[in-house]
């Protein structure tokens, strides 16, 4: 097993929940807190927090969100997160409902399958490109992550694992634009990930991934993108069979 990196695991930090005092409200979301060495606008801190999380899987398919309850959980005022929210609506990912609460959408069957029609080449596209300009010390944090998604028995963790190893070969590719779609295409599928855990322990959702770095590490785009599609299509089967 390889050694961890010096680093801080974000997943050993609570992620932020809460609901606020007052009339009954839907409980928010876990969300990490908000960076507060950025000198973004909180507007954006405020979008970026709810879409990770809904990239990383860790808000569910018809969860309901609401900006009383996330604006409880981040310390920060209503209107942020209600603009945060109309935005994710307008996304896509959201749909609204009564009492100023928004659903996350379900996928369908055949929205599913249109996303893995456009999943399997621009996601092959990036992992090639990361065998080349992935860097050595990148590399050991993809092990590092590995190993940490067999340790952990909570899910929440594994999905959050999964996410940073996918993301940090994605960045690693250096192609903002083909990253940016990707991005969209991962908060649309993140929530249903979940559904996986109803089918496959989490050693079997992280075997295809020791191939994924092992090909990576030996520089070898074609074994990588053949590993990186058997870990798509291993999770695509049993979600398809789920929705």
């Amino acid at each position: 097993m390889n050694a961890a990196p010096h680093m801080n695991d974000p997943t050993d930090k609570p992620l932020k929940t809460g609901m606020p005092r007052g009339r009954p409200a839907v409980v928010a979301p876990a969300l990490e807190p908000l960076d507060a060495t950025s000198e973004g606008p909180v507007d954006r801190q405020v979008y970026q927090a709810i879409r990770k999380s809904l990239m990383a899987g860790a808000i569910q398919p018809g969860s309901k969100l609401s900006s009383r309850s996330i604006a409880g959980a981040l310390g920060v005022s209503q209107m942020p997160v209600r603009e945060a929210l109309k935005r994710l609506d307008a996304d896509g990912v959201l749909r609204s409902s009564a009492k100023s609460a928004f659903v996350v959408h379900n996928l369908t069957q055949e929205e599913y399958r249109e996303i893995l029609a456009v999943r399997l080449p621009l996601e092959g596209l990036l992992i090639r490109r990361a065998t080349e300009r992935v860097s050595a010390a990148e590399i050991d944090m993809t092990f590092w992550l590995v190993d940490r998604m067999k340790a952990s028995r909570d899910w929440r963790h594994v999905l959050k694992y999964n996410f940073d190893l996918h993301f940090l070969l994605y960045r690693s590719a250096e192609m903002p634009y083909v990253l940016s779609i990707v991005e969209n295409i991962w908060l649309r599928i993140g929530p249903a990930l979940h559904m996986v855990n109803e089918a496959m322990p989490i050693e079997r959702v992280a075997e295809p991934l020791d191939e994924v770095v092992a090909a990576v590490r030996a520089r070898d785009p074609d074994r990588a993108e053949a590993a990186l599609h058997a870990d798509i299509l291993l999770n695509a089967d049993n979600l398809l069979a789920r929705l």
